[in-house]
């Protein structure tokens, strides 16, 4: 038949229960997350309408939905405010302003998905005021003593990939311990199991982070992200990122504070679930701490006899600028000056993530007179709170000063001190900032739109 001209009609759909595991099962085969293939809708009402247009055969169609509500049994979310269009025209699959809530979740999206021609690249645009991933999805932390295997779970990287470009931008995205806001920015993926982002932008830790950079799937086994990651005014003591030292989860950041502006680059191995095996990496890190703190370092407790009365359970220092590289398991960084409450001191060296420490501190010489002074003539020293907070001393590049020349090798539970001079900064070798070194202040673009 010679069909021609257009058909609309309007429908609503109710339902006391529906289930996912009768809708989503195809031949035998659940295409629903495990933790919602038992789920359920109960109270479902759904109201929309179908046109349709014939030229001799079907044309085109739309889908519109102007209302569904309803509630998910095992999790305890309310489905409501649905609303959209999608619009199906020679193998294009175009989606308008689809949105909903689930919970406290919101969402909208929009745009093009090609049926059948897998080298064209589909579009989407992902929006939202509030996710909370965690109200979605059940988590359940492990234990800070348990030894995680974090090859164990789904491997993303095992299945295949569309070509695809998103657009996102989300208020607020709560997963984890992660709280992030003013999230925007683009990624690319591609059928060869590369993933690229493109300026991802979001606040953090009452700071701002961009992340550009790639994912390299193309052997799921071996995850690689080779980054250039961008924080500008980072507070250390809400940053939280966990990574696996040869099996044992580390947290950054338990002795140092203060505000993190810093730059990495290089390439990262990366567990299944997306946790970066730390001795497998090779970076380059810019750093810059400003107003910061290095609380209860045991080594630095073990050199008491250098430093007198002063706190060396909180030291401050203003601000501390080096560039240190990570290779093999090792961090490196050259000698730089700091300026703290102990004094102005000089520092370098390395440590290994298995945290053995091999570090050159250089004290000037009138500090350490200054204590040996009083305890040559028996002055007993006062008892020193832990909460006690230190003046600053700040160096004074036109003069002349002496260093004693101090060596700490070992663990920070195990570890000597010892009376011996870096070769390295004999030979000159030292911290200089270069044009390279960090990035220009960066801004949000989120508010730019």
């Amino acid at each position: 038949d010679n069909k021609q001209g257009d058909t609309e009609f309007e429908f609503d759909l109710t339902s006391n229960e529906i289930h996912f595991k009768d809708i989503f099962t195809y031949k035998g085969k659940n295409y629903v997350p495990d933790e919602y293939r038992n789920e359920d809708i109960k109270d479902l009402k759904l109201h929309g309408r179908i046109s349709m247009h014939y030229d001799s055969t079907l044309h085109s169609a739309d889908f519109t939905i102007t209302e569904a509500h309803g509630q998910l049994k095992l999790h305890p979310l309310r489905l409501h405010s649905f609303h959209g269009k999608v619009h199906l025209e020679q193998g294009e699959v175009r989606i308008t302003e689809f949105a909903g809530s689930i919970g406290n979740n919101d969402f909208t999206m929009s745009g093009t998905w090609h049926l059948g021609n897998s080298t064209v690249p589909h579009q989407l645009r992902f929006q939202s005021q509030r996710f909370h991933v965690n109200e979605l999805i059940t988590w359940n932390p492990p234990q800070d003593t348990a030894r995680v295997d974090h090859d164990a779970g789904y491997n993303l990287f095992a299945q295949p990939f569309p070509n695809l470009s998103l657009k996102v931008r989300i208020n607020e995205l709560t997963f984890n311990k992660y709280h992030l806001k003013n999230i925007t920015g683009g990624i690319t993926v591609r059928e060869n199991h590369f993933v690229t982002m493109d300026k991802m932008q979001f606040q953090a830790a009452d700071g701002l982070v961009e992340i550009s950079g790639y994912f390299n799937g193309s052997n799921p086994a071996k995850v690689y992200l080779n980054p250039d990651i961008k924080l500008q005014r980072v507070d250390l003591d809400q940053l939280f990122f966990k990574f696996d030292n040869f099996g044992q989860d580390q947290l950054v950041s338990d002795n140092v504070h203060g505000l993190l502006t810093g730059r990495v680059t290089g390439k990262v191995l990366l567990h299944t679930d997306f946790t970066p095996i730390i001795h497998a990496s090779d970076l380059q890190m810019d750093v810059m701490i400003e107003n910061g703190r290095l609380d209860n370092f045991a080594p630095m407790r073990a050199m008491s006899a250098y430093f007198g009365d002063k706190n060396l359970d909180r030291i401050r220092f203003d601000t501390l600028e080096n560039r240190f590289t990570f290779k093999k398991g090792q961090l490196s960084f050259p000698n730089m000056t700091v300026n703290s409450s102990l004094g102005y001191l000089e520092i370098a060296g390395s440590q290994s993530v298995d945290l053995q420490m091999d570090y050159f501190v250089r004290v000037p010489l009138k500090i350490v007179g200054r204590a040996a002074f009083n305890k040559l003539f028996s002055r007993n020293p006062r008892e020193i709170s832990r909460e006690q907070e230190d003046e600053l001393i700040i160096r004074d590049p036109q003069r002349r000063t002496r260093f004693i020349n101090i060596r700490i090798l070992g663990t920070p539970d195990d570890y000597k001190i010892s009376l011996q001079k870096n070769k390295d900064v004999k030979a000159g070798v030292q911290f200089q900032r270069t044009d390279d070194f960090l990035f220009d202040n960066i801004e949000s673009e989120f508010e730019k739109q």
